[in-house]
């Protein structure tokens, strides 16, 4: 029995290796290429937009926000990412200050993702 906390089919990177080998293998290594290139251009236009909802202390968009990361992150196979996506836009109840600590848990993830996306694509 191992001691790697790590569920079955996700990375070390914490990335859904099996979505990120059946994309691979139907796309090729230019279109792998394109693909982390868009969603590295997409995840930051996200977050954009989430910490300017933010800054502007409107809830409701920053948990749509979040339900926009989790879509994007959840289509790449970054699975943290998309559970941190995933916790902002349920946090129906949650404080600007609550809101706050979640957005910086998935700024958190992000930065894994976009630092591991390329490496777990192989491009």
């Amino acid at each position: 029995m191992s001691d790697d906390p790590t569920p079955t089919g996700l990375t070390s990177l914490h990335f859904d290796s099996s979505l990120i080998d059946e994309h691979r293998r139907l796309l090729g290594p230019t279109a792998a290429r394109r693909l982390v290139e868009l969603f590295t251009t997409s995840l930051a236009e996200r977050r954009s937009a989430l910490h300017g909802a933010l800054d502007a202390g409107d809830a409701d968009a920053v948990r749509k926000a979040g339900h926009a990361v989790k879509g994007l992150a959840a289509s790449s196979g970054a699975s943290l990412l998309a559970a941190a996506g995933a916790a902002v836009q349920h946090a129906d109840d949650a404080s600007l200050d609550e809101l706050r600590t979640l957005v910086g848990h998935l700024d958190a993830m992000a930065d894994v993702a976009v630092a591991g996306i390329a490496a777990a694509w192989g491009v």
